[in-house]
């Protein structure tokens, strides 16, 4: 049986084209997809949310973090 967190499951990942559908620029905000991160980061991620691939969280169109930018 195939290891679910392999390095090509993550190398795939990070080939990918950023798919974010939800958000457009945002200057006010700095969002963080899964396909940013390291594959060491995405296969660490995968496993803290006991899911085999970041489509079982929406992370391929969704961002993993939003941080906003302060004016200040």
């Amino acid at each position: 049986m195939e290891d679910i967190y392999s390095d090509n499951m993550a190398k795939k990942n990070m080939r990918q084209t950023d798919k974010n559908i939800y958000s457009e620029e945002d200057e006010n905000n700095f969002e963080i997809m899964f396909s940013d991160l390291t594959p060491e980061a995405q296969k660490k991620l995968l496993r803290a949310f006991h899911v085999r691939s970041p489509e079982d969280m929406n992370w391929d169109v969704v961002p993993i973090a939003v941080i906003p930018i302060s004016d200040e």
